[in-house]
């Protein structure tokens, strides 16, 4: 009984993994899915807003360091997960059901609005915002595929230049279930 039962998840394992797209399908669906929907006008307006700002390395890192302790969410989250240009993912995820996480940053890697809480404000010290952002040069950054527990599924972050008037202003993220996605 245990030996079919080792058989059985076994091969159900390999189904899933056999399933799973590849790097060269997941920059298709980034370029004809994830690249259009990073020019909408909301997203475009609330990370030029946050570039004019030019908020200081010190005002960042006092928000990212309040953010890294705050347990659950504060009105500042719940802001970045309620504005204009969340909206325009949280549409996004209901329409393509492989997107799990998604979150955009500005030029200097903080955050203008997500899905959900990230586990940092500030992304600059994380691949997927310096491979993206490319120094300034832009370029899809398409991260391992992992199995993610919380969500039970293998998943890839992807991550894409978010471009205005031919310069990188800031850098989109998506958490995809790479068995999801055609």
């Amino acid at each position: 009984m245990k030996f079919l039962l080792i058989l059985l998840l076994a091969s159900s394992f390999a189904v899933t993994k056999a399933e799973e797209a590849s790097p060269a399908q997941l920059k298709v669906m980034a370029d004809k899915d994830l690249m259009p929907l990073l020019q909408h006008k909301a997203i475009l307006e609330a990370i030029s807003a946050q570039n004019k700002k030019k908020l200081s390395l010190k005002k960042i890192e006092a928000i990212d360091t309040k953010w890294i302790r705050t347990a659950g969410y504060d009105d500042f989250m719940r802001k970045l997960m309620a504005n204009d240009c969340a909206n325009i993912l949280k549409k996004a995820m209901k329409k393509y059901n492989y997107i799990l996480e998604a979150f955009i940053v500005d030029a200097q890697g903080a955050i203008v609005c997500m899905l959900d809480k990230t586990s940092d404000y500030w992304q600059v010290d994380e691949a997927k915002f310096t491979k993206a952002f490319n120094n300034g040069k832009g370029e899809v950054f398409i991260d391992k595929v992992r199995f993610d527990e919380s969500a039970q599924a293998y998943t890839s972050q992807i991550s894409l230049p978010i471009v205005k008037d031919k310069k990188v202003i800031g850098v989109g993220t998506f958490g995809v279930n790479v068995n999801l996605v055609k």
